[in-house]
């Protein structure tokens, strides 16, 4: 009887692999720049400061020396929004595909609230959403 001839086959063994080590960033001029120009977190908390209150003289009744003088406190007053004019709306129509654009620009059609092609949304007429109009004026336009 013949033998079969076998090879023998070494099982390669791995070696061990070597955990890299984060090497530390080089610090270039613009960086360290960058870093300067921004603020520095506070490690200690800061009390609480209170809002100041404005106070009010209003008498209840005529004041004379004997009557005391009602003094109320109240809140500030809220700081003034922009001024907007009511029932200045937009109506914006997407009129050509989004297809092969750069992804910002879809994602502003998105913003912008359009989900399907020819349609018309109505938006209010801020600076924001005239901004966003601006970008893709090839895509949109403004309808009456």
């Amino acid at each position: 009887m013949e033998k079969k001839k076998t090879r023998d086959v070494k099982k390669k063994v791995k070696a061990p692999v070597k955990k890299l080590e984060a090497k530390p960033k080089k610090l270039t001029p613009k960086k360290i720049k960058q870093a300067a120009s921004r603020p520095v977190k506070k490690l200690v908390e800061t009390p609480a400061q209170e809002k100041p209150v404005s106070k009010k003289i209003e008498p209840v009744a005529a004041a004379t020396p004997d009557t005391p003088v009602v003094v109320k406190a109240t809140a500030p007053a809220k700081p003034a929004q922009p001024a907007r004019v009511k029932g200045l709306q937009l109506r914006l129509r997407w009129f050509r595909s989004g297809i092969g654009l750069p992804e910002k620009q879809k994602l502003v059609i998105r913003g912008l609230g359009f989900h399907r092609l020819n349609e018309i949304i109505v938006r209010p007429d801020t600076p924001m959403i005239r901004g966003m109009v601006r970008k893709i004026p090839h895509l949109v336009e403004i309808v009456s």
